[in-house]
């Protein structure tokens, strides 16, 4: 859950330009069926991503947004033999958690505004934060 580049081309999707914000691969689909103008009859209820074309394109004699959608948070699990590792993504921090037997954790957070590249760990400078992303974790895991 790092930057990883996209990139679109076409008439209306301007040049080299960088958008900010939290995308993931979800979104992929919602943004190429707005921008193919193709309408479901259930509406975008069926789509579990958001569509990235407002932060694509100019529309209406506006720019295109500065950024994607806010306020939703990226969670990933993956599992390596006995360690268990889950995280949570949202436009500044980055939490990861490792579980393994018996009773052990680690946990790492990472500021995105002053670390993109995920290199020093900010959970002990950021108790507070540590602790909201922890418990956002869990409810967020837990409402799965």
């Amino acid at each position: 859950m790092v930057r990883v580049p996209d990139s679109v081309a076409g008439a209306a999707a301007g040049r080299g330009r960088r958008v900010a914000g939290v995308a993931s691969l979800l979104d992929l689909h919602p943004t190429l069926v707005e921008l193919a103008g193709i309408r479901h009859p259930r509406g975008d209820a069926l789509h579990v991503g958001w569509s990235l074309a407002p932060a694509l394109l100019a529309r209406g004699g506006k720019p295109p947004a500065p950024s994607v959608p806010t306020g939703r948070a990226l969670l990933a699990e993956v599992t390596m033999g006995p360690v268990a590792l889950r995280s949570v993504r949202d436009g500044r921090w980055h939490l990861v958690r490792a579980s393994a037997p018996p009773n052990r954790t680690a946990v790492a957070l990472y500021d995105y505004v002053s670390d993109p590249g995920e290199r020093r760990d900010a959970a002990e400078r950021e108790p507070q934060v540590r602790t909201e992303q922890e418990s956002r974790l869990d409810a967020l895991f837990e409402a799965l």
